[in-house]
């Protein structure tokens, strides 16, 4: 026996058994117990050994024969030899080596994904606590109301009993229902079209928002994408691939009837996880379409067990497709399994919504997705002397882009009806990428245009991002979910999504088959100078320039005559000098240029002329060594994309999910909370719900909920030390009455939530005050105001002065910002909605710096006399602004009406005129 036949032998041999004792341990163990899901684990890894011994099968096993499972009869006479000569792998064949390996980090990659750090962050309050407190209820036999799919609520509820009320046990359930997607993305891929396109598959599947959001939550929709995927691959399969094309008819019968019996486990599944609608339907109309499309039931049958499953599946489809669409036309009250929701009223959305949803949740995929579904019409590709993996590729593409079409339509009506909707086609949509990425993989040429629809689509996304921070979370169908104006992670997305756009352009962009000889020669060119040693060195150090400056193609357009040349000298030679000359100009005359031209943001951009040419080298430089590059990795020039799509991933798992976490979720405080306060001392909790302390809050501690501000204030006046969380919006009413009382601010332990603080009465040693009101609401007027001045506004308000942060120390230039800070004394409360505009008028020109004070947070309403109200606020000039001095005007509004200027400079509309801003 060989090497690999005994490594076959023994794979099959621990995975029989492993499976056989978690099954047995799983059915005699308690249903909520460690045991019964230690045996779900040990049965899992079996199973995943028991497919491991049989890719090392299928990679062994000589060429296959001729199948009439292969195509119906109508087209089987035509071709049916030409294609089953080469029914093996792939020409590119992994080893046996090479595909464990593979397989191994690509596991480990999807698996640290997944579920790697699921407690490192809190849950998110209300969406994610409500879910929690409904598995709850569940675990403790409670009656609940059904208004969703019950599948995602069971599994959480399961992960409490087992391990106890804790993020991490709610959220593995869906987790693993997450990684089970990814590996069903890779089986599906892998039957059809090699494990190649099952390893991109699975990377796809595992690294958008999309499904590392839905499953890293207890909200998620993790167990909709892998129960809808397994209802297509069980459709797919049992028409198409039902065994292996070398097995006997009555093999392939048998298998046959297992997939529809497995198709029936998986159709139950997807209905509860997300009901008909969207979890059944679509997969099996899918199918069902590839049936019609492809003949199957169109006689002579190449097969009546195959016709059979194909009618099979055509019946089923048009059964879940019907009583999807009767249910939602019926319309019936409160919910139901065939929509998987409850009907609601209002105006339904407009039918884009759903592709925006799928657009910002599918990144950074979202930008190949439409290429990727537009090659799926074609034939799979076949280079000359390439064999395929399976004949019945094509089945798969024409499939896939069918469930992508109707999930889409499952969503739009769905959200219509009965609220908001997650994109469930995942797998789909990342089968018909690894497809796409797979077609670049066989034949040797680029794709350009697909590589610049990449590029834009994936900036479109980043523009989004930037500036709107919840587009990573619209797939999660949640009600209400908005991002706090104080999250906007743009750099760091513009890092990882820049990354994989470049990329994504470059790798499709790369030609296999050129040689690049051009590049090859300036390669050969320098290496012969720096051989020949002694000053042809210094030669070929400057000539390394040739990279950047297409040397051979500037010589042959010199050769084709004096009008050429002419442009050649223009472009190459006067156009450098003479952006180099005017940035040494601007460095040299930068002040005089200024004058001139009435704007320092001439002198700026002339300045970084200078770099134009220096930039142009390097970035043709850099173009041609990463198309090289690539072109040498030929079929594996899609890595890239991969491990850029990884990165992609591996920051919304594990940088942007837990920095928006600490905004939604509470633990933080209570985190705080657990660590600061001595046994014994009390939490007030006033408007905060109460509900997630319940998780965080060490046992013991003593816990109220107070009704009213003045209560909660009434109990920071204690004595001892008192703990109070609240919202941070009502920060500003309670300082002020805390302060008003005590005579000092509030001293606030943790304020790193945009949402929630936690405050106490006594400050706490080694800790700083975070109460950002300790420095904006001052007893006294600081004594090195810079620009001093007193204006009366209405014997209410006195502007004490301001400073100017200028980024130049004395002036300001057209498209910079700066910094202006007001000190204001109150004199007596101001009633209403009055708030601070600023005006810079000059020149025609006008600067508007209306604003909420101290950032929004501290409102006119709530200034009480006798404070020194310090309010910073950054303004910019835009960069058509020319050279002047702007006057600036300030005062107080409320809709049509000003406080009066009742002592100081001012206009006749009470403005008042407190000074300059030089902008030069």
């Amino acid at each position: 026996m060989s090497g690999s036949a005994k490594l076959r032998a023994s794979l099959f041999a621990a995975g029989l058994a492993l499976a056989g004792v978690g099954a047995t341990l799983g059915l005699l163990a308690p249903t909520e117990s460690r045991a019964a899901f230690g045996g779900l684990v040990v049965a899992l890894v079996g199973a995943a050994l028991l497919y491991g011994a049989h890719l090392l099968r299928a990679g062994a096993s000589p060429s296959p024969k001729p199948s009439l499972a292969r195509r119906p009869a109508a087209s089987v006479t035509a071709g049916a030899e030409a294609d089953a000569e080469g029914l093996a792998e792939l020409g590119a064949t992994w080893s046996l080596r090479v595909t464990g390996i593979v397989l191994g980090i690509v596991w480990v990659a999807v698996g640290a994904l997944t579920l790697a750090g699921l407690g490192r962050y809190g849950i998110w309050d209300p969406w994610e606590l409500a879910s929690a407190d409904l598995a709850r209820q569940v675990q403790a036999g409670e009656a609940v109301e059904l208004t969703q799919p019950p599948l995602g609520v069971w599994l959480v509820a399961r992960g409490f009993a087992v391990f106890g009320v804790q993020e991490w046990a709610g959220r593995l359930p869906m987790a693993l229902a997450g990684l089970a997607s990814a590996v069903l993305a890779f089986v599906v891929a892998a039957r059809f079209a090699g494990r190649r396109a099952g390893v991109v598959a699975a990377v796809v599947a595992a690294t958008s928002p999309l499904l590392l959001l839905n499953a890293r939550t207890m909200l998620g929709a993790a167990p909709a994408f892998a129960a809808s995927a397994a209802v297509f691959l069980c459709a797919l399969s049992a028409v198409f691939a039902p065994a292996s094309l070398r097995a006997p008819t009555r093999q392939r019968v048998g298998a046959q009837l297992v997939w529809l019996a497995a198709l029936a486990v998986a159709a139950t599944l997807a209905t509860m996880a997300s009901g008909v609608l969207v979890g059944v339907a679509p997969p099996l109309l899918a199918v069902a379409i590839t049936v019609v499309a492809r003949g199957e039931l169109v006689p002579p049958f190449a097969e009546r067990p195959r016709a059979a499953a194909a009618a099979t599946i055509l019946l089923l489809g048009l059964v879940a497709g019907g009583g999807a669409a009767w249910a939602v036309y019926a319309d019936y009250a409160g919910f139901g399994l065939w929509t998987g929701g409850v009907p609601r009223g209002g105006d339904p959305p407009t039918w884009e919504i759903a592709i925006e949803r799928l657009f910002h949740g599918f990144a950074p995929w979202s930008g190949l997705l439409p290429v990727a579904l537009a090659a799926m019409f074609a034939r799979a590709p076949r280079p000359p002397g390439a064999r395929v993996r399976h004949p019945e590729e094509n089945a798969l593409r024409l499939a896939v882009v069918a469930w992508v079409g109707l999930g889409y339509l499952a969503q739009t009506v769905f959200s219509a009806r009965f609220g908001p909707a997650t994109f469930v086609p995942l797998v789909g949509a990342a089968i018909a990428i690894a497809l796409f990425l797979e077609d670049v993989a066989r034949t040797p040429r680029s794709r350009w245009g697909a590589g610049v629809v990449t590029l834009l689509l994936v900036g479109l996304v980043l523009r989004d991002y930037r500036a709107y921070p919840g587009g990573p979370v619209a797939g999660l169908a949640v009600d209400g979910l908005s991002v706090p104006d104080e999250f906007n992670p743009a750099s760091r997305w513009a890092i990882v999504l820049g990354l994989f756009a470049l990329t994504a352009f470059a790798a499709l962009g790369a030609d296999p088959s050129s040689e690049h000889a051009v590049l090859r020669r300036d390669f050969a060119w320098i290496r012969d100078r720096w051989r020949a040693g002694g000053s042809d060195r210094a030669l070929a150090v400057v000539g390394a320039l040739r990279i950047g400056v297409p040397v051979e193609r500037v010589r042959e357009q010199w050769a084709r005559g004096p009008g050429f040349r002419i442009w050649l000298v223009t472009l190459g030679a006067l156009l450098p000098l003479t952006f180099v000359a005017l940035g040494l100009a601007a460095l040299v005359a930068g002040e005089w240029l200024a004058l001139v031209t009435g704007s320092s943001l001439a002198v700026r951009i002339v300045r970084a002329a200078a770099l134009v040419p220096v930039a142009v080298v390097l970035a043709i430089a850099a173009a041609r060594l990463a198309l090289f590059g690539l072109a040498r990795l030929r079929a594996y020039r899609v890595v890239p994309i991969v491990l850029a799509g990884l990165a992609v991933g591996g920051y919304t798992a594990h940088g942007f999910q837990p920095a928006l976490s600490s905004h939604f979720s509470p633990r933080e405080v209570y985190d705080t909370y657990n660590a600061l306060a001595a046994a014994g001392e009390p939490l007030a909790e006033f408007r905060v719900g109460g509900r997630a302390a319940a998780y965080y809050v060490r046992e013991g501690q003593p816990l109220e909920e107070v009704d009213s501000q003045a209560a909660l204030v009434d109990r920071l006046l204690s004595e001892r030390r008192v703990w109070a969380a609240f919202r941070a919006d009502d920060l500003a009413a309670i300082n002020r009455e805390y302060r008003r009382r005590a005579g000092r601010h509030l001293f606030v332990a943790d304020a790193r939530s945009a949402r929630m603080l936690l405050a106490t009465n006594q400050p706490v040693e080694g800790r700083e005050n975070e109460n950002y009101l300790a420095e904006a609401v001052l007893d006294e007027p600081p004594a090195n105001i810079q620009h001093p001045i007193r204006i009366d506004f209405d014997r209410r308000i006195v502007l004490l002065g301001y400073d100017l942060d200028l980024p130049h120390g004395t002036y300001v230039g057209p498209g910079e910002a700066f910094t202006i800070t007001w000190y204001f004394q109150v004199v007596a409360p101001v009633s209403g909605s009055y708030a601070p505009f600023v005006h810079m008028d000059g020149s025609g020109q006008r600067l508007n710096g209306d604003h909420e004070p101290v950032g929004g947070r501290y409102p006119v309403r709530l200034w009480e006399a006798g404070d020194v109200v310090v309010d910073r606020q950054e303004i910019r000039v835009p960069a058509n602004y020319g050279r002047g001095n702007l006057t600036i005007y300030v005062g107080f509004w409320a809709g049509d009406n000003r406080l009066d200027v009742v002592d100081g400079p001012a206009d006749e509309v009470n403005r008042a005129r407190v000074g300059v801003l030089p902008v030069r």
